[in-house]
């Protein structure tokens, strides 16, 4: 099958349509822009946490970073459906690094527990906002390691370094902090999962440039700051191509979105790739202070992100 192009992934965050239900089962409905860039909401999230906890009679938070199970609300509840829903998901939504799919159940949460909406929600709290689309804007956004990883299905927590570029010994203390089942540093199920498919190849010429791969920006020579995904490739010649860049690297207006002064699909460019300062790491080309390195995509047949990371629906 094939794959759903980057710029198709990233309008799954604009625009999406959420079908949820209240307290008392009253229908709501709206359709979600996700346009902000790295908002951190762990106060709502807690707070959907303490609702969540009042109408499951659940005594103890869970370790959010390291517990992977689920739940469910018993038949006949007003949210009208069996399916589970994950705590990972949750801490991704309101941590910048959440799929739309994840965005989307946790807003019919949100519904449920009368965190969306007037008055207070199930556990006596003051609800957050409104509307589905006041929810989402306040309290989800993405980043740009957050979009890749979850456009190829892999963590949307590994930093963009490690993309490029990740020694033996980085991967061996990984294993060893992980191997118990210990949070370390980021790497949790998902992320130890994602070592398989980094540090990505380096394309060593500009035919061989497609679709998907992965563009990393190496700034003043010293650190990785930035990581995004090209989109509709095609050569121009031996050295150039044409494309356009997709990625999550500030915020972008809903009026904006897929127009020329969009920040997230940008405008078609033609682009001269040549070797970079490092050798060992292929071409790409100059911008400023920043060298942007062409990489191949991953090895991953995974799907972009709904549920879960790596083929696996809890992590």
């Amino acid at each position: 099958m094939k794959r759903q192009s980057p710029s198709d992934y990233m309008r799954c965050y604009h625009g999406f349509s959420v079908q949820a239900f209240g307290p008392t089962g009253l229908p709501m409905a709206g359709t979600v822009h996700v346009t902000r860039y790295q908002v951190a909401a762990p106060l709502e999230r807690d707070r959907l946490i303490a609702a969540i906890k009042t109408v499951l009679k659940i005594k103890h938070t869970p370790p959010l970073h390291s517990n992977y199970d689920w739940f469910a609300f018993a038949p006949g509840d007003p949210i009208q459906t069996h399916e589970p829903f994950y705590w990972q998901s949750i801490r991704r939504a309101f941590g910048f690094k959440g799929s739309p799919g994840e965005m989307q159940a946790v807003l019919r949460l949100a519904c449920r527990l009368g965190r969306i909406g007037t008055g207070k929600d199930v556990a006596g709290q003051p609800a957050a906002a409104p509307t589905l689309a006041a929810y989402a804007k306040q309290f989800f956004s993405l980043d740009c390691n957050g979009f890749v990883g979850n456009y190829w299905g892999l963590s949307p927590e590994v930093h963009q370094s490690n993309w490029a570029v990740i020694t033996p010994t980085t991967e061996a203390r990984v294993l060893k902090k992980t191997t118990g089942g210990d949070y370390w540093n980021g790497w949790g199920t998902a992320a130890v999962k994602t070592l398989d498919y980094i540090p990505l190849t380096p394309r060593r010429a500009a035919d061989e440039a497609c679709a998907g791969d992965v563009l990393i920006v190496h700034k003043d020579g010293t650190s990785w700051s930035h990581i995004a995904l090209v989109d509709h490739v095609t050569w121009v010649d031996g050295n150039q191509v044409n494309w356009r860049v997709v990625e999550y690297g500030e915020s972008t207006s809903e009026s904006n979105f897929d127009t020329a002064a969009d920040n997230h699909i940008k405008p078609f460019r033609t682009v001269k790739l040549v070797q970079g300062p490092n050798k060992k790491l292929g071409v790409g080309y100059q911008d400023g202070n920043k060298f942007k390195y062409l990489f191949a995509a991953p090895d991953s047949l995974f799907s972009p992100a709904t549920l879960g990371r790596c083929g696996v629906t809890a992590i």
